[in-house]
């Protein structure tokens, strides 16, 4: 009982995590743990072959996960991305 109470309050099904950073290191160990709970993983970072490790990383986990490298320091950069993530399937950011 208490287990179904958990993932309802914390559970991340359905929903997509963008995490910026997870191409290793706390940023990867963030997306393992997002997928843990349920959610679709973007992994982001600025290193594409990095940010490739950490997608056969979580898909060896059983994760659902995709690659969006880019820099989010560069604003004209980010808003492109995020817009791409946030109008295209499978990994639509207002889906859940």
């Amino acid at each position: 009982m208490q287990a179904k109470y958990l993932e309802a309050v914390f559970g991340l099904a359905r929903r997509t995590a963008l995490v910026t950073g997870a191409s290793g290191g706390l940023g990867r160990a963030i997306a393992r743990a997002l997928g843990h709970a349920g959610a679709r993983v973007v992994v982001n970072g600025r290193n594409p072959g990095r940010c490739a490790e950490t997608l056969a990383d979580l898909a060896r986990l059983g994760v659902d996960a995709a690659t969006a490298p880019f820099d989010v320091t560069d604003d004209g950069n980010q808003n492109i991305h995020v817009y791409a993530l946030r109008t295209q399937r499978p990994f639509r950011l207002d889906d859940g």
